[in-house]
């Protein structure tokens, strides 16, 4: 009884797992990349903590398809700036972009976004941005 409740509940987290729960680490492709964005930028309430860890992170990706590594860092900053874009300042703007990635959803619409070589003055404003929000 017990081997198979685990092996349901294995299978059920291999199967329902959704990819931005699981780590970064396991994006495969552009199409992944892109659903894992939308998800922390669009759906899900995501402490700062871990945003501010993520801006942190001296971690390289590397995605099957892309000539490039992106930094975990740069996918985080992006995500800031687009979860925060209208409460930051405008300096995180006017960047090089190092990766696009999209996918399309179930209504058919077309999200795109762009990975962002920010600087490390621009680093610094989302860092004490986020720890203010932390202290709230």
């Amino acid at each position: 009884m017990i081997k198979t409740l685990l092996f349901i509940l294995l299978l059920f987290y291999g199967l329902a797992g959704p990819v931005w729960g699981a780590g970064l680490n396991e994006i495969k492709s552009s199409d992944q990349l892109a659903r894992f964005i939308y998800e922390m930028v669009i759906k899900e309430e995501v402490p700062a903590g871990r945003l501010l860890n993520g801006i942190r992170s001296p971690v390289i990706l590397r995605i099957p398809g892309y000539e490039v590594e992106i930094p975990v860092r740069e996918i985080f900053g992006t995500i800031v700036e687009e979860r925060f874009t209208d409460k930051l300042n405008r300096q995180l703007f006017d960047n090089d972009v190092r990766a696009i990635c999209a996918f399309r959803n179930s209504k058919d619409e077309v999200w795109r976004f762009h990975i962002i070589i920010f600087k490390e003055r621009q680093y610094k404003l989302m860092e004490q941005f986020l720890e203010r929000i932390m202290k709230e």
